[in-house]
């Protein structure tokens, strides 16, 4: 029973690093913003040939962490402009897939769409329709409230100190739908007291 899932942690591992890189200021941040991420937001950033074997595997679970990442926009340097949700709960990309799927500017922050003044590359001319759609959104872009201090990156679930503890609920979490009440309460318990993977599955089990 206290064989750990090396994936789960390993995932939890390599979120928390996700984390710092997106909210500490060090030599290694420096250097991986530098080398790999050159100002971009870090969910526009892919695999290249030539990636050191940590990079690649902090892409590798790139879309969990993006999916539980929250960012209140100031800047918008670091959010992506279509797909993050930013001024609402759901992204652009959701809101208006028919603008999205036309824009060849997918991954912009919202940052650079200010200094271009929304002016985006789109495969075609838009008809009235959706160049109306799109004027619309434009100005709810340029009604954002901005300021110049950097985007603020929260967990969706969870408060910084308590970071891994709710990134394991996540990961468990959906194990227990459909289970008297008491099992998650119970859950939370023991991974708060420390306890191994293995106590978590036999409470599932």
């Amino acid at each position: 029973m206290g064989i750990k899932d090396i994936r789960r942690m390993n995932i939890s591992l390599l979120c928390k690093w996700s984390w710092r890189l997106d909210n500490e200021e060090g030599l290694w941040q420096n250097i991986v913003k530098a080398k790999y991420i050159k100002g971009a937001p870090i969910g526009a950033i892919t695999h290249r040939p030539d990636d050191s074997p940590i990079w690649t595997d902090l892409l590798k679970i790139k879309y969990f962490y993006m999916r539980n990442r929250k960012v209140k926009v100031n800047n918008g340097q670091s959010t992506l402009f279509w797909e993050e949700p930013w001024m609402k709960e759901k992204p652009l990309c959701i809101l208006h897939p028919v603008l999205y799927d036309l824009c060849l500017d997918k991954k912009i922050s919202i940052h650079s769409v200010l200094i271009r003044g929304a002016h985006l590359n789109f495969c075609r001319w838009l008809p009235t329709i959706l160049f109306d759609f799109w004027c619309s959104v434009i100005d709810e872009v340029f009604a954002y409230p901005y300021n110049n201090s950097f985007d603020e990156i929260t967990w969706k679930m969870a408060i910084k100190e308590s970071f891994l503890l709710d990134l394991h609920m996540t990961l468990y979490l959906p194990q227990t739908l459909g289970r008297p009440s008491h099992i998650y309460g119970l859950l939370r318990f023991l991974i708060e007291s420390g306890c191994s993977c293995g106590w978590w599955r036999m409470v599932l089990s």
